[in-house]
Order: structure tokens, then sequence, then C-alpha cells
């Protein structure tokens, strides 16, 4: 173990029963949950620069034309 864990074990160790008890069911808890997600698939770590353009034009919004800037928008929202 590196010295940092056995230092955060040492001061867990001098902790309140009850604090410690609280403290181990969060450790496990988070455990649990870093184990979870550990477990899911995994997307595809790499993907082509093709790839990433075309889900980029994909999800992209093109407004209107003649469609107001959102200035103007705000604008015309204060006015009210």
């Amino acid at each position: 173990m590196t010295q940092v864990v056995q230092e955060i074990l040492q001061r867990i160790e001098q902790l309140p029963e009850a604090e410690r008890l609280l403290l181990e069911q969060q450790l496990a808890e988070a455990w649990r949950k870093r184990q979870a997600l550990d477990a899911r698939p995994q997307e595809q770590p790499h993907r082509s620069q093709d790839e990433l353009l075309a889900d980029l034009r994909r999800r992209s919004y093109t407004p209107p034309v003649g469609t107001p800037e959102s200035v103007e928008l705000l604008r015309q929202d204060r006015e009210r």
C-alpha cells in the first residue's frame, strides 16, 4: 500500500466508532457505484474525425432564415 493510503486508513481507525461506521458505509456505497460503472459497456474510445464531424452535423441546429439573433430576442423579452 502507498504511504497516502496507509495514512488515510490510520486516520479512519482513529475516528470514533459511530463516525467510522458511517464513513465505511459511504466508502462501501461509493465502491459499489464505481464497480457498477466499470461493469457497463464502454463506448468506443476512439472515433475517427469523419465520425466525429458527422455526429456534430447530425446534432447541430440551424435556425430558419429570418430568425432574430439571441440578443434581439433578449431585448424583446425585456421590453415586455
